[in-house]
């Protein structure tokens, strides 16, 4: 079982879909509690407040023929109006793993790697990046 501590995620500037963009960086992100079986990380970030600090969240439901495992990310976008900071607004992604009783751990390693390997193609990264459709 793994610890619950801290996540360094690279951010889009560390991916090979934009290298090298200003302000490349990993992102830390620190525990924020469990509680009810999920799971919060929220980013280290110097000068954010509850509003504007980025959350990851994780949660692991068992059930008797599937397991449900739920990730979620949210990251605000900071804006400063007469001083004071607020988000302007949030950017969010979800996944959603449903997984058989008698499904293999080679399942869900392939289903992962596959999502994983899927968002990190031309057509997908061009949708979720760039907002465009596929042609016909």
């Amino acid at each position: 079982m793994s610890a619950y501590a801290n996540l360094a995620i690279n951010d889009s500037a560390q991916t090979p879909e934009s290298p090298g963009t200003p302000g490349a960086a990993t992102r830390t992100f620190v525990p924020g509690g469990k509680e009810n079986g999920v799971w919060t990380w929220y980013e280290n970030t110097t000068g954010t407040t509850a509003s504007t600090r980025s959350k990851l969240t994780v949660s692991l439901t068992p059930g008797n023929s599937v397991t449900r495992l739920k990730i979620a990310l949210a990251l605000p976008k900071a804006q400063t109006v007469n001083g004071i900071v607020t988000a302007a607004h949030v950017s969010r992604g979800f996944a959603e793993f449903l997984f058989p009783a008698n499904g293999s751990r080679d399942d869900r390693r392939d289903i992962k790697a596959l999502l994983i390997a899927a968002l990190n193609t031309t057509e997908l990264s061009a949708m979720v990046g760039d907002l465009e459709g596929i042609a016909a």
